[in-house]
């Protein structure tokens, strides 16, 4: 096999040649609120992640980037628009995120 300098190329089930993807990267914006809010010291955090991606995986980018606020998410729900979603749900980049953490009241 020659090195060059055009596409990589992979073949699939049938050994016909198919040239490699790359999966597209985008940036996806998470508002915090309450204690989340307070423990990272900002209201926002953005953080870069292939598309598609999941509810599931934005968590999880959260908690790497800010390892403050790792403990905290598994208690925390992910709203999108506006409505919370479940962790398979998939994350369109220019949606709104929050991360809401868990309230008491009385």
């Amino acid at each position: 096999m020659s090195k060059g300098n055009g596409p990589r190329i992979t073949a699939d089930a049938d050994h016909s040649p198919q040239p490699i993807t790359r999966q597209r990267v985008n940036r996806y914006e998470v508002l915090l609120f309450a204690a989340a809010r307070e423990m990272a010291g900002t209201e926002r955090i953005a953080v870069e992640l292939p598309t598609p991606t999941t509810a599931a995986a934005v968590l999880a980018a959260v908690a790497a980037r800010l390892p403050e606020l790792a403990p905290l998410i598994p208690a925390c729900r992910l709203a999108v628009d506006q409505a919370f979603v479940t962790p398979d749900v998939e994350v369109a980049p220019a949606a709104e995120l929050a991360l809401i953490p868990p309230v008491s009241g009385g």
